[in-house]
This record gives C-alpha cells, sequence and structure tokens, in this order.
C-alpha cells in the first residue's frame, strides 16, 4: 500500500488563520513537490466562524467571486508554490468534501478555530465536521499559529522533524503507518510509534503470567510492544530513525503528554468510518487531540 500526496487542498476564510495554514500548506507543499488548490466557499456557514471571517450572503455573487480572486491572490503573495484558486458556493464541508471525491487531492489542510464553550457546543467546529466527513486526510494547524506575529513565508521556517502515530495493532491502522512513511520520505523526520492503552492486561489475549504485578505488567507492555513493532512495514523497521513506545493512561492524554515532552511536530490518528447517528461523532482520542494536542494533527480515514 502506497501514500502519495498528488495535491494538497488548503481551505482558507480570509480570518486571522488563514496565513497561517496557507503557511502549512506551502511547507507541505515543497517536502511532497506538489501543487496546492487553495479554496474558498461563498456562503454562511453552518458553523459558527470567528468574527473576523469573511461572510457576505447578500452581496451579487460574481462580485465575490471576483474579490475572492483578488484576495486569495494577495494571500498567496510570492510564495514558492504551484496553486490554483478554486471557489465553491454553499456549505463549506460539503463542498470540499465534493471536491476531494471529485479531485485527486492527497490532504485538506485547515485551521483550528480553537472554540469552546456555546460555540463549540452549538455545532463543534468546520475541522471536526471535516473529520468526520472527508474521505481524505485531514491536517489541522493549531490555532495558536495565528497569535504569532505574521511575517513573509520563509522554507527555512518549516519543518516537520518528529511525527508521533497513534496507532490500535488492527490491520486498518496500516493506512497511519504507511501516510507516515510518506512524510518521513518527504521531509527527513523521526517517526514516533505509539500504543495506548488504559492497561495492559486488558489488551493481551495470552495466558496470565504468574509473578508480582509489576513485573506481569511489564511483560504484557513489552508483548504489546513486540506486537507493535511486527505491524510496522519492513521499510520502516529498516530505518534507525523509529521508536515504537507502549504508553499506559488514558489515550489522548498519554498521546499529547508524550507529544509535549519529545517535541512532536505532528501527531497522525485514525478516524474510522461511522453511519447514521455516529457520524456526529469522530471518537473521543480523535476529538480531544482536535481541541488540545500541542501541536498539528493529521486525521486519516480508515478504508471504508
Amino acid at each position: 500500500m502506497n501514500f502519495k500526496v498528488n495535491s494538497i487542498l488548503c481551505a482558507v476564510d480570509f480570518s486571522k488563520f488563514s496565513q497561517p495554514v496557507l503557511d502549512y500548506a506551502t511547507g507541505l507543499a515543497q517536502g511532497f513537490e506538489t501543487n496546492v488548490t487553495v479554496f474558498h466557499a461563498l456562503n454562511s456557514p453552518r458553523i459558527p466562524l470567528p468574527d473576523d471571517a469573511i461572510c457576505a450572503p447578500n452581496t451579487d455573487e460574481a462580485e465575490q467571486i471576483e474579490k475572492t480572486h483578488l484576495r486569495i491572490a494577495h494571500l498567496v503573495g510570492n510564495r514558492p508554490i504551484n496553486w490554483r484558486t478554486v471557489i465553491r458556493s454553499g456549505d463549506p464541508v460539503e463542498a470540499i468534501e465534493v471536491y476531494v471525491r471529485d479531485q485527486d487531492i492527497g490532504i485538506v489542510v485547515a485551521a483550528s478555530y480553537g472554540l469552546s464553550g456555546w460555540k463549540r457546543f452549538l455545532g463543534g467546529t468546520i475541522v471536526e465536521a471535516l473529520a468526520r466527513t472527508l474521505s481524505r486526510p485531514l491536517l489541522v494547524v493549531r490555532a495558536s499559529r495565528a497569535s504569532k506575529p505574521h511575517k513573509d513565508y520563509s522554507a527555512d521556517d518549516f519543518s516537520i522533524q518528529n511525527i508521533l502515530v497513534a496507532c490500535d495493532l488492527s490491520a486498518v491502522a496500516d493506512q497511519l503507518y504507511h501516510c507516515a512513511a510518506a512524510f518521513a520520505r518527504g521531509f527527513d523526520t523521526s517517526l514516533h510509534f505509539a500504543h495506548t492503552v488504559e492497561t495492559p492486561v486488558g489488551e493481551d489475549r495470552g495466558a496470565p503470567a504468574a509473578g508480582p504485578y509489576p513485573e506481569v505488567q511489564q511483560a504484557l507492555k513489552d508483548r504489546l510492544h513486540e506486537r507493535l513493532i511486527n505491524r510496522l512495514p519492513e521499510s520502516i523497521r529498516r530505518n534507525s530513525r523509529f521508536k515504537a513506545v507502549v504508553l499506559q493512561g488514558n489515550p489522548a492524554d498519554s498521546l499529547m503528554d508524550y507529544a509535549a515532552v519529545n517535541a512532536i511536530d505532528l501527531i497522525i490518528v485514525g478516524v474510522r468510518p461511522r453511519h447514521g447517528l455516529q457520524k456526529l461523532l469522530i471518537g473521543s482520542t480523535t476529538e480531544t487531540l482536535l481541541r488540545h494536542a500541542p501541536c498539528e494533527v493529521l486525521t486519516v480515514p480508515h478504508a471504508r
């Protein structure tokens, strides 16, 4: 199984988040040697946007489109990438999903607005809706980047040195491994693979071991670690710049703590396909990472 980024879609709304999300998309495009589609949806979205986002539903659409082209060109400026503008009308989540299905888009890049309280209760965020819906990987740029003073993009400012992959030891996680391998090739990064369990005892299916409790727990964690290593593709195991760990505790908290301690730049996590009312849920671990992770998060939908 190969993971190849043929094109990147960068979703912008002209809020303060647009510059950092375009910076990140530019860095990805250079690493993967591909192009960027700068995407904007003309509509009053179903999910509240920040106060500085652009929304003019009563304006003539042709005028909106013309102004949007000019604003995107100004936003992109002299960035060293091949790019194109795509403008659609309608709900942004639905418009993006339709476009990525019809086009050969490898990754969608969007910004987290960092909403909380009533705004989140009323609908969550655009990125959470995208994570539930998209059939392509979604890279979420953390909101804190928007608080930093803006400066012109420079390739020297962009790097991905450490990637953490959240693993569940199932066959569907293979997509995450190959995705991580593609990032390692594009950015010469170190890979960390973590399997997190509430308690190792519940994960091991072998016969119970005898001995002092700490020794039993460690023996079970060692077995899980071996299973994790064996699940990784051979191409990754041949690379000396990878590390496999078994973490114990709440999965989201354990992953975020590990990311903070080990200077992780990107967390890769899977999203399982859901149906009916389940589509309203991403999964508690993924949802928590999207909201609170100390770095960017890439959600990868499992095969449907």
